[in-house]
This record gives C-alpha cells, sequence and structure tokens, in this order.
C-alpha cells in the first residue's frame, strides 16, 4: 500500500479501499452493502481530517430521529472501523486521532417467548412443510439460513444428526 501522508482523501475512498481489501472477504458483506452505500453518501465526500466527533455526534441525532438506535450505532461502528482503516493501513494521519463518540442507548430486549398456544396456532396455520421446518427450528435451534441450506446428504438418519457447512461463524459444525 502506498502511504498517504501529504494527499487529503476523501471517506468514500477510505471506505472503497477498507472494503475491497477487508470487508468484501466476510460473510456479512452481503446484507450489509446497503448499509456502506448510504454511510458512503452521507459522509463519503467529506475529507478524514474533516471528520470531527462533533460531525459525528450530529450524524447520530440526525439519523437516531430517522432509525432503530441499533442502526445507528452500526454505520457509526462503520465509520469508525473506515477511519482506523485510513490510519493503520492507508498511513493516513489524523491530527487527534480517530474521532469516537458514545452509541446510542439500545432500547429493553424481548423478555418473553412464544407461549405454547401461540406456537400451535402458528403451526396450524402453517403449510405442512412450514411445520416441518417450524418444528425443526424450534428443537435444534438452527438458524434460518442453515435450514434453508440443509441438503438431503447432509442429513444422518442413524444417528439423527444434521452436518451444517459453513455456519454464521465459518465454522462447520453437527447439530442433533
Amino acid at each position: 500500500h502506498q502511504v498517504q501522508t501529504q494527499k487529503r482523501i476523501t471517506f468514500q475512498q477510505a471506505l472503497d479501499k477498507y472494503v475491497a481489501d477487508y470487508f468484501r472477504k466476510k460473510k456479512a458483506y452481503r446484507h450489509e452493502k446497503g448499509r456502506l452505500k448510504f454511510i458512503g453518501k452521507m459522509v463519503g465526500h467529506m475529507y478524514l481530517d474533516a471528520i470531527t466527533a462533533l460531525c459525528l455526534s450530529d450524524y447520530r441525532s440526525k439519523r437516531a430521529k430517522e432509525v432503530a438506535a441499533a442502526s445507528v450505532n452500526k454505520e457509526l461502528a462503520y465509520i469508525h472501523r473506515g477511519l482506523t482503516y485510513a490510519v493503520l493501513e492507508l498511513g493516513v494521519l489524523l491530527q487527534y486521532g480517530v474521532p469516537r463518540v458514545s452509541k446510542l442507548r439500545l432500547p429493553k430486549g424481548r423478555d418473553r417467548r412464544v407461549t405454547e398456544s401461540e406456537l400451535q396456532k402458528i403451526i396450524q396455520q402453517s403449510e405442512s412443510t412450514m411445520q416441518v421446518i417450524i418444528q425443526l427450528a424450534l428443537e435444534t435451534g438452527m438458524r434460518r439460513g442453515e435450514l434453508v441450506k440443509i441438503k438431503r446428504k447432509d442429513i444422518n438418519y442413524r444417528s439423527r444428526t444434521v452436518q451444517l457447512y459453513d455456519t454464521k461463524n465459518g465454522e462447520d459444525r453437527v447439530v442433533p
């Protein structure tokens, strides 16, 4: 990588390099590229040394009126990663370092599960194939993406297990 200490670069340039060199290889890229594109539209035009904590605070406040707190926090995390990448990998010098702002407070998480009677209603209203998928998900704790990728060859009927490949964390696993 060429060290850029004199030339000012925009956040979009740093973000594009971060995505090409690192993030594009991540599983989350497919789901997050829209978010990255949006961030680029919002702050991509700015020079890295112009992105201050006050700028990020204003961004956080504006976005908090438009989307959920978790989304704002993810966007801020991507901006921080882009800035950190520019400093560590591209040799960009930021006079005051990478700016940081506090995250938004997240609402309290779910505090209940579907009741047995609600679950039975859901199952009764579902088509037969979906009923099997719901039962399998409940009994194994498998994720939606894992369930839809199951192939017949992955099922071991004798040991009553399913072999999952390339799961969310990148590892294979066997589910009883």
